[in-house]
């Protein structure tokens, strides 16, 4: 004879988070999840933008010395000490750390305005998101500077760590 969980049991199941949310939010969510993953490769295309017009910007007021290796045809770096490359190491898998979990959240309930700010270009329309994704490309590119020893990626991150760090100012105090 089976015996019939008593009533008060059965109604407090645990509940898993897809209880509070209808099929349909959990569809937007999973397309605001896509235009997240589309907007990545326009913002490394768009830090590289940056610091490009940032790096002619620096040349054309102060000269080829402000720029780095922009205009030389071939600029030697010193060896990076193997502390600092794991600092930067940490430092970038904390970005992206960081952005992945921002990236991960679970999506708005349809009684929310933001569910419909969302519809077109997905959580892209917060300034956090562009200011963490900026600041994963620039964390990445300081690594792969002392890793492939790039004259020109050395400039270019260069030319915009202040911005960047500008950037990470804004986040961390709103």
């Amino acid at each position: 004879m089976a015996v019939e969980p008593a009533p008060l049991l059965a109604e407090h199941r645990k509940k898993s988070w897809r209880d509070f949310y209808t099929d349909e939010e959990l569809s937007h969510g999973r397309h605001i999840k896509l235009r997240g993953a589309l907007g990545v490769p326009l913002f490394i295309a768009w830090y590289f933008a940056l610091a490009a017009l940032l790096g002619g910007l620096s040349t054309a007021l102060w000269g080829s010395e402000a720029s780095g290796s922009r205009g030389e045809a071939h600029h030697e770096l010193a060896s990076t000490p193997a502390a600092i490359l794991v600092l930067q190491a940490i430092l970038a898998a904390l970005a992206v750390f960081a952005f992945v979990l921002q990236s991960a959240l679970l999506p708005n309930n349809a009684n929310e305005d933001i569910y419909y700010a969302q519809t077109h270009i997905g959580a892209w329309i917060f300034l956090t998101r562009h200011c963490l994704m900026l600041q994963v490309v620039h964390q990445v590119a300081s690594l792969f500077v002392g890793l492939l020893m790039s004259a020109y990626l050395a400039s270019t991150t260069n030319c915009i760590s202040l911005w960047m760090g500008g950037l990470g100012w804004f986040v961390t105090i709103q």
